[in-house]
């Protein structure tokens, strides 16, 4: 069949989601994971639109995700005291569910993504953007062949399954992680999307700033990316550092202040800063994104020092919060 409508890949980041927001009154959204990071900044793509009368999310609900870092029950939870009151937000179910789409009356998105830091962030993911009778398909294919086998879950229900499961599913993730330390050593680094999640539940400017950079999807979110990295190869090297930086607050964080900025110079310059080639980290190419005063070879622009500033002290923070 031959569709008379807009089909167009598009990039899933923050302005896919203002699109969809932003020319309707009603969302829809399947996204079978959703992270603290995701939430958050679909929550920021809302501010383009007042007239928004309903949110009606379709997820999965499942202590084994949870613990897998693949949703975040209780970011919804905030999502839903953050909305604002007239604003009504559905919550519906179903542990099998798979497909991904976000729409409203008049557009939608359709591919891969899922609502997270991975989905929106540093995956590659595709997503088609379809309107007119191409969204009427899409919307009678998912009421007939999904929707009907979701279950609504209220709120209390929400919230009684984050008290039933909190403390177990922290318990177990911290588990899981001091086991994979032992296991892989100093080769141990948690993904970057985990760090960027973690961010989002941060209060303060930087962390919100690091998260916003790094799923902006563009040349920050790779000094986002590489710093992190960076950073996490740093502080294993120097896991006495872990400590006193993470008492630092990442406002006021200045590495070339620090008492540290010589050790850093020594490792940038060393050969103990690895490629990750499985993430696409590149140790040379983060270099190039540093000034000479921290080490690095970068000859214009001044962005890298502030997004490393930023992120040094988070993840000392982070790494200490995870084991």
């Amino acid at each position: 069949m031959k569709y008379p409508s807009m089909i167009k890949p598009v990039t899933p980041d923050i302005e896919a989601l203002k699109t969809v927001v932003k020319n309707g009154s009603h969302i829809t959204i399947f996204s079978p994971f959703y992270t603290t990071a995701g939430l958050f900044i679909f929550e920021k793509a809302l501010e383009v639109n007042t007239s928004i009368k309903e949110i009606n999310f379709n997820c999965r609900l499942t202590k084994h995700d949870w613990i897998q870092g693949s949703i975040d029950p209780e970011a919804l939870v905030t999502l839903r005291k953050n909305l604002r009151s007239k604003i009504k937000l559905n919550i519906s179910c179903n542990d099998m569910l798979h497909a991904k789409a976000y729409y409203n009356e008049k557009i939608g998105l359709i591919g891969s993504a899922n609502l997270t830091s991975h989905g929106f962030g540093n995956g590659l993911e595709f997503l088609l953007m379809i309107s007119g009778s191409v969204l009427d398909d899409v919307k009678s294919w998912f009421k007939t062949k999904i929707s009907s086998s979701l279950r609504e879950v209220s709120f209390k229900e929400l919230e009684g399954f984050i008290k039933q499961n909190k403390n177990e599913v922290n318990k177990e993730k911290k588990r899981i992680n001091r086991i994979l330390k032992r296991k892989i050593a100093r080769l141990f680094y948690f993904p970057v999307d985990h760090f960027i999640d973690y961010c989002a539940k941060l209060d303060g400017q930087a962390p919100k700033e690091v998260v916003l950079r790094f799923m902006g999807k563009d040349q920050l979110s790779g000094h986002i990316k590489n710093f992190y990295y960076a950073s996490y190869q740093f502080l294993n090297k120097n896991d006495s550092l872990v400590k006193p930086i993470a008492k630092i607050p990442p406002n006021d964080f200045r590495l070339q202040n620090t008492p540290y900025i010589d050790v850093w110079r020594r490792f940038v310059k060393s050969t103990e800063i690895k490629d990750i080639p499985s993430v696409g980290f590149s140790a040379k190419s983060t270099l190039r994104y540093l000034p000479v005063q921290l080490g690095g070879t970068q000859t214009k622009g001044g962005a890298g020092i502030g997004n490393l500033n930023r992120v040094l002290p988070l993840v000392a923070r982070f790494i200490m919060d995870n084991y």
